[in-house]
């Protein structure tokens, strides 16, 4: 019999904000943000992601999504994103609804 262990990850609310505070902050490279939350999606997609505080599991899993793809080039010189773009999409900036 083999018994397996399920390693379970948590991902905060301020984790997430303070990652993108670090992207928009130049401290993190795209590439390290998107390959953190590559991490936490993989993470997610195999059941083993848990939400701090769990009422901000939607918030944290749209920037989640978002995050993952910060390193996304329109061509080799150039990212899809500018660096505008971070504060409109920055989730936890926007008021709750």
């Amino acid at each position: 019999m083999s018994i397996e262990l399920i390693t379970v990850m948590q991902v905060s609310a301020n984790e997430v904000k303070e990652i993108f505070q670090q992207l928009i902050d130049e401290k993190l490279s795209r590439e390290e943000v998107a390959e953190w939350a590559f991490i936490r999606t993989q993470a997610y997609d195999n059941e083993q992601l848990e939400f701090f505080p769990p009422e901000e599991e939607g918030r944290i899993w749209e920037t989640l999504q978002y995050l993952e793809g910060v390193d996304l080039k329109s061509n080799n010189d150039t990212y899809l994103h500018v660096k505008s773009d971070f504060f409109q999409c920055n989730f936890f900036s926007r008021s709750q609804t």
